[in-house]
């Protein structure tokens, strides 16, 4: 399997991010793990990332958004991105919303948005591959 440069994961449980980089380290998926318990800083870097022209090069192939969050939840976080047109061109299919949440107004409300996918917590590996395997043959 093809492994990814960047995987972003956005999560505001300590733990979660902790666990689940150390989890795509060791399936060795990926070049890079980057976490982020912040989604306004998560945002921060990819909207930096976009305004320096990197994120085509540079940014996360894949990033792993949380919903249930304080301040700003995953939903709230997609609409902020949407906002920023081209920023929204670029990380839309790369989102996986990833959650414990199995109400399904959240997998309705998801379907709303240009995401790659939704997918229930905890991370497999088979989920994992999966998730790239979705994520190349779109590119």
């Amino acid at each position: 399997m093809k492994r990814l440069r960047k995987i972003l994961i956005i999560d505001d449980d300590e733990t979660t991010c902790f666990l689940n980089k150390i989890f795509l380290e060791d399936l060795q998926v990926t070049e890079e793990v980057d976490c982020f318990q912040d989604p306004q800083e998560a945002f921060s870097f990819l909207k930096e990332a976009y305004l320096n022209d990197s994120i085509r090069d540079q940014g996360p192939e894949l990033i792993f958004l949380d919903i249930n969050m304080p301040v700003m939840n995953g939903f709230e976080f997609l609409e902020k991105v949407k906002q920023e047109k081209l920023l929204n061109e670029i990380c839309s299919q790369r989102i996986v919303m990833y959650t414990s949440s199995k109400h399904p107004k959240d997998l309705e409300r998801a379907k709303q948005y240009d995401i790659l996918d939704y997918v229930q917590k905890p991370l497999t590996k088979e989920k994992v591959e999966n998730l790239i395997e979705t994520y190349l043959d779109l590119g």
